[in-house]
């Protein structure tokens, strides 16, 4: 059950910090940048001692998510593209 539960709690806590770096921006890619949040659990977890250490920490994230996290070049648009302009549908809704 431990395993179980600090499995959600990670995922809550990625969730978390995805929403609040990235999350309205088209041009990152959000795998992307779940993969470099997970890569920044160790650090994250070992600057909660103090409040200061977790800033730092929080800093550097989005200092990577903003230079490292950027959606390669795609001939056609994405789903958050297309969710933003329905215009640039192949196909008309009736």
């Amino acid at each position: 059950m431990v395993r179980v539960w600090s499995r959600l709690l990670a995922a809550l806590v990625q969730h978390w910090l995805i929403i609040a770096s990235v999350w309205g921006d088209p041009t990152k890619s959000l795998s992307k940048a779940c993969e470099a949040v997970r890569q920044f659990a160790g650090r994250l977890a070992a600057g909660m001692a103090c409040l200061a250490g977790v800033e730092r920490v929080l800093l550097d994230l989005c200092k990577v998510l903003g230079k490292t996290c950027r959606r390669n070049k795609r001939s056609k648009p994405g789903t958050f593209e297309l969710l933003n302009n329905t215009g640039r549908l192949d196909f008309k809704l009736t």
